[in-house]
């Protein structure tokens, strides 16, 4: 008996000492992270990345800038409070990394996918408190009064990135003039146009109910302000759009985490993803496949009610958020994915019971209820933006764009090397054709056909012909392709490429575990050399793999020549045939997690480094022409402004809350423009989703179509009376010398100008 004490009390002191060591070495840890992060902030810096790309372009200079840059920042010659938040930011990377040397790695990682909610939770409050967002709005730096301003001008990481203008000239301006108007949820946004457009920000039933993050913004923007409500609105649908993809991808893999967690990594990290601005169509079709797919197998009726109301939020959102270039390919997966759920799973929809019938009735009429208020709310916009000559009429038949599918090898490079448009070549990480060809492999082997694999192949194959050669019109109409166009619906396949990648991988069969931390039990051993479903042989394996790898650069040269150099050509391929390689090849357990781990990294090196982590929005607010105009604005709330020039001076106007008249036409403002083209002459360069540029002219009135999203109004200053404007804003000086109208400059600052606009 005294024995059992003794040894019961040596192994509680073991515990206690094994507790008092780890927490010793994670508070050493800490402080070394700390030290480390320090370090390499110093890196971080605007002009360091600067540096960076210029190794990447091949310039021999940027090894040596970069060092002496380095060793600068090192010494705290310029240290602002940019610099804190880099290294909060950077210590949470570390410490994260330091963990896995201190803890068991498998326990650690375990616990994090468990806790999943509660991690994304809490990066999401971290993010939302730091006022981190992902927006490019120091792009305005670079068009207004540069340099001046507080010290968060420019990003904390990263850099902005002008090419995606549709989001931080047009999105974020459009988000920044809602927190402007005096009534913020309010039916109208006036400041769009100078005139009534509808508020999407509006306290309405689509809103409140079918919008998962309204309510909250609104009490974050309440308590904790406009930036805090602005990064929130950023990184939740972000962070929201992982969880649900792991879940979803959990259904397709058989609970396998791993091959689940890479597979969304492919999808959320990849640079289509990343660089087109969060496409929200994938969000919902996953959150709306993996509430019905709960809503079969969970076993209460309380669950399946809220599991429905679910089903309908992200149901509805998926249809409402128009843009069918995107969502009519998508479609056509949902409706495999639908099918394929009630087939899988026939028996326990066989014993669902009236009342689930009924709650699954009431979730499908909300889907319509909430689809229907919510295209209410923008009746005005989908009733004139349907007769417009861009994006309304747009009508196609595909052909030539199938090559893509090959471009994710260049797509390595788009984070710190800018393309011709690195928006328009972004794209999933497929490994094209290996996934498809090998679940279709897997099939045939089997002898058992697979209906979700069959079901993709066949909207691979259509989406594939209409991607290359094209179809008919009329079974383009008739399947609603000739809504999309071949640049879109190639973005699909590649993401259809990531669903076989999760279907081909989670066919692997894993050994049994004793324990998950020990060996494999003895009778199980040799299970560690488990075959995989494709074993072409190792030679056949390395020809197909360098083969595939040599076929995606060469590909890629065609599209964008040039534009890899030949160091990294050799290396890219490299690594893509070991990946290649090894899904062609015999796997054992540790090179099959080694390959899902170095996919995950090629999707990290892809996508991290695309998306800035911005501070606030002082990179438009802190600027002295922004505090001029909002003065402005508050004397003369109904004034009436013109960006000139440039389509970014209008952003800059509504985003300060003046009414710009030519504030991008996310719908053409057709009472305007008839007023100054009474014969219609020029409708076919304005009846458009437009950026306008408004430059004077003692000519008449004209326009003139830029590109296809972008148009010039030369405005005849005898037609200045017919657009009732009081102020001009502009960064270059305008002639005053007219018969018609007097330009009185009231200010003059570093660059920019404002007007008062009088007749004479």
């Amino acid at each position: 008996m005294g024995n059992s004490k003794k040894l019961n009390s040596k192994k509680s002191n073991s515990k206690n000492e094994g507790k008092m060591q780890l927490k010793y070495k994670i508070i050493i840890a800490a402080f070394v992270s700390l030290f480390l992060s320090y370090l390499i902030s110093a890196g971080f810096e605007r002009d360091s990345l600067q540096a960076v790309q210029s190794i990447v372009a091949h310039e021999p200079s940027g090894v040596s800038g970069y060092f002496s840059t380095w060793q600068s920042n090192l010494l705290f010659s310029d240290f602002t409070p940019s610099d804190i938040f880099r290294i909060e930011i950077i210590f949470v990377v570390v410490m994260f990394i330091a963990l896995n040397f201190i803890l068991d790695t498998r326990k650690l990682y375990n616990f994090l996918f468990e806790k999943r909610w509660i991690v994304g939770a809490c990066i999401l409050i971290f993010m939302t408190v730091n006022q981190f967002n992902g927006d490019s709005l120091a792009m305005y730096d670079s068009y207004f009064q540069t340099g001046e301003g507080s010290d968060f001008l420019y990003p904390v990481f990263g850099r902005e990135r002008a090419i995606r203008s549709d989001e931080w000239m047009v999105d974020s301006a459009k988000n920044l003039s809602e927190y402007q108007l005096k009534n913020r949820y309010g039916e109208y946004n006036y400041l769009l146009r100078a005139s009534n457009v509808s508020n999407e920000e509006k306290l309405s039933f689509a809103n409140i109910a079918s919008n998962p993050f309204y309510l909250i913004g609104i009490i974050i923007e309440k308590v904790l302000g406009m930036n805090c409500s602005y990064a929130f609105g950023w990184y939740a649908p972000i962070i929201l759009a992982l969880l649900i993809g792991i879940e979803f991808f959990m259904i397709i893999t058989k609970g396998k985490k791993l091959v689940s967690f890479t597979a969304t990594m492919m999808v959320y990290f990849s640079s289509f993803y990343l660089w087109w601005g969060f496409p929200k169509w994938f969000m919902w079709m996953h959150g709306a496949l993996t509430c019905l797919y709960y809503f079969i197998k969970t076993d209460t009726i309380k669950k399946r009610c809220l599991i429905g109301y679910g089903a309908a939020v992200c149901g509805s959102n998926f249809i409402y958020t128009l843009y069918p270039a995107w969502q009519v390919p998508l479609g056509y997966i949902l409706i495999v994915f639908i099918i394929w759920i009630f087939k899988e799973n026939i028996e326990d929809v066989k014993k669902l019971k009236k009342l689930d019938w009924l709650v699954f009735g009431v979730a499908v009429f909300l889907i319509g209820l909430f689809t229907v208020a919510a295209f209410y709310d923008q009746k005005e916009y989908m009733e004139v933006i349907s007769q417009t000559v861009y994006p309304g009429k747009r009508v196609s038949t595909g052909g030539n764009r199938i090559a893509k599918l090959f471009d994710y090898i260049p797509a390595l490079m788009f984070s710190v090397k800018d393309s011709m448009n690195n928006s328009e070549m972004g794209m999933f990480i497929t490994f094209f054709p290996i996934p498809m060809l090998g679940c279709l492999y897997y099939m045939i082997k089997k002898k058992k056909p697979d209906f979700l694999t069959i079901g993709l192949l066949i909207v691979s194959l259509f989406v594939g012909l209409y991607c290359s050669v094209g179809v008919p019109m009329v079974v383009a109409k008739a399947t609603l392709i000739s809504n999309s166009t071949p640049e879109r619906a190639v973005d699909i396949l590649g993401y259809i490429q990531v669903l076989f990648f999760a279907l081909f991988m989670s066919k692997f069969k894993l050994p049994v575990y004793e324990d998950r931390n020990k060996k494999y039990k003895k009778k199980n051993r040799r299970n560690e050399e488990t075959a995989f479903y494709v074993k072409p042989g190792f030679w056949l394996a390395l020809i197909g793999a360098i083969g595939v790898s040599y076929l995606s650069v060469q590909e890629a040269n065609k599209y964008v020549p040039a534009y890899m150099g030949r160091g990294f050509k050799v290396i890219a391929c490299i690594i893509v045939a070991i990946i290649l390689f090894n899904l062609l090849y015999t796997l054992n357990v540790k090179r099959y997690e080694r390959t899902l781990y170095m996919v995950i990294a090629f999707a990290l090196v892809t996508g991290a480094f695309v998306r800035p982590i911005c501070r606030g929005t002082d990179a438009v607010y802190s600027k002295p022409v922004a505090k001029e105009i909002e003065q402005i604005v508050e004397e003369e709330p109904d004034s009436r402004w013109i960006g000139n020039n440039t389509p970014v001076n209008p952003s800059m106007l509504i985003a300060c809350g003046a009414r710009a008249i030519n504030s991008t036409n996310t719908y053409p403002n057709l009472e305007l423009w008839n007023e100054l083209d009474p014969e219609n002459q020029y409708s076919d360069v304005y009846n458009r989703y437009a950026h306008v540029v408004v430059t004077f002219t003692d000519d008449d009135t004209s326009f003139e179509l830029l590109t296809p999203d972008t148009m010039r109004l030369y405005l005849s200053y005898k037609d200045v009376e017919k657009v009732d404007v009081d102020y001009i804003f502009s960064t270059e000086e305008i002639g005053v010398d007219n018969e018609y109208v007097t330009f009185e400059k009231i200010y003059d600052e570093a660059g920019s100008f404002i007007y008062k606009v009088t007749e004479k």
